[in-house]
């Protein structure tokens, strides 16, 4: 019974951290008296949790200014959080290369930068792997006048399993590699969190994003991988196996063209990237997307029907989501909807009108807010959040408590 008791101080002292963090976190600067006044706290409560976090350099005191209403007395002390010392890393891992940053815990990201394979490096997982974390190593030594946390937040183009860490199929044919084990080893005293690029798109969009005042919304990437992300209740739906949203393997044609799942006649050989761009290829050589979009804009008839697929398949993924989920709104990612505005505006018109003839109300349809971005950026916020639990409880990498901000 006591130690049932000790958990729930515990746990309830913990919680009212996170309830202050989250109060400064909103504010940016606010004084205790606005914490307790937030929060419901006593001013004293908040005073001793606040020296906590000021002494493991989660908040730091400003200079001292008249709170709104203050008559007379010496102006409150602000507390904020100390972003340049509250940064992750996060690194997306694409068919050519990796995009690393740092990301503040307010979502901005800072120091981006775009590294590409070496040409002599194969892309196979056995090589990209070592390479993936020698850059990380690099980033970190380049940033270390900022000094950022050790969390990484890992973004992929497939199909993951975040809980075991494994990057399971990619379309590289990568399959099942264990790649929080092999990064957590070979970066002594750093935590990774591995996420598809999706599901970290919907993290930004739900926290900063067009989704920022939905209870439940869709992300729907249509490029190199075709993959939903759903929230339910402001949290992102995983299903039993992690793997809820991967729409791209849902058969539309049976007996047809085969996908790297092993079936055959997947929504994916019709609607990503690649095949579209393999079998345009064949008419018109080494021809990218905008390239595809122009021909059809011109009147050729094989591009025409190219980007007509293209359309249509997409409706097809739309309404996949909006009868399973009747979300308040269906958010557009990825290189189709980054790298053609038109072919966009030509899915969400189709959409549209075909919704209007069965639904009671219109569901937008739009693109997702940060681009190519938001992949980063979600990943970051993610790493921030669970360095923030990790913290809290005693745990973090490579040092039990940060080092106090020195005045």
């Amino acid at each position: 019974m006591a130690d049932m008791q000790k958990v729930d101080r515990e746990w309830m002292h913990r919680n009212n951290q996170k309830l202050i963090l989250k109060a400064v976190l909103e504010e940016k600067e606010c004084s205790k008296a606005q914490i307790a006044a937030r929060t419901g706290m006593s001013v004293v409560s908040v005073g001793r949790i606040t020296d906590e976090l000021i002494a493991m350099g989660l908040l730091r005191e400003t200079g001292g200014e008249a709170v709104p209403g203050q008559k007379a007395g010496r102006p409150a002390k602000r507390l904020a959080l100390p972003l340049e010392r509250l940064q992750c890393v996060c690194v997306a891992l694409e068919l050519q290369g990796i995009h690393l940053g740092l990301v503040d815990p307010y979502g901005t990201l800072r120091n981006r930068t775009w590294i590409p394979f070496p040409k002599e490096t194969p892309l196979i997982q056995e090589e990209v792997m070592p390479w993936l974390a020698r850059n990380l190593e690099q980033f970190f030594r380049e940033n270390r006048k900022v000094r950022p946390l050790r969390w990484i937040g890992m973004v992929v183009q497939g199909i993951v399993d975040a809980r075991r860490g494994e990057v399971v199929l990619t379309s590289r044919g990568w399959r099942n590699v264990p790649a929080v084990r092999y990064l957590e080893e070979h970066l002594p005293g750093c935590r990774v969190l591995l996420e598809n690029e999706t599901r970290a798109t919907a993290l930004a969009e739900c926290t900063l994003g067009r989704a920022a005042e939905d209870q439940n919304a869709v992300v729907l990437n249509l490029g190199e991988s075709i993959n939903a992300a759903t929230l339910l209740n402001r949290e992102i739906y995983r299903g039993g196996d992690g793997w809820a949203g991967e729409i791209g393997h849902v058969i539309v044609e049976p007996d047809g063209a085969p996908c790297i799942c092993g079936q055959r006649g997947c929504l994916r050989t019709k609607l990503a990237l690649g095949p579209v761009l393999e079998k345009a290829g064949r008419i018109y050589p080494g021809v990218n997307l905008a390239g595809l979009v122009e021909y059809a804009q011109r009147g050729e008839p094989e591009a025409q029907a190219l980007v007509d697929q293209v359309a249509d398949y997409a409706c097809v993924a739309i309404s996949l989501t909006l009868n399973a989920y009747a979300p308040e709104r269906v958010i557009l990612c990825g290189s189709t909807i980054w790298d053609a505005p038109a072919l966009r505006e030509c899915i969400q018109r189709r959409c549209w009108e075909r919704m209007g003839r069965y639904m009671p109300y219109p569901v937008p349809i739009c693109a997702d807010t940060f681009g190519r971005d938001g992949r980063l950026i979600g990943g970051g916020i993610q790493a921030f959040q669970q360095a923030l639990e990790d913290i809290l409880a005693g745990a973090e990498p490579g040092r039990t408590a940060m080092e106090p901000e020195k005045n």
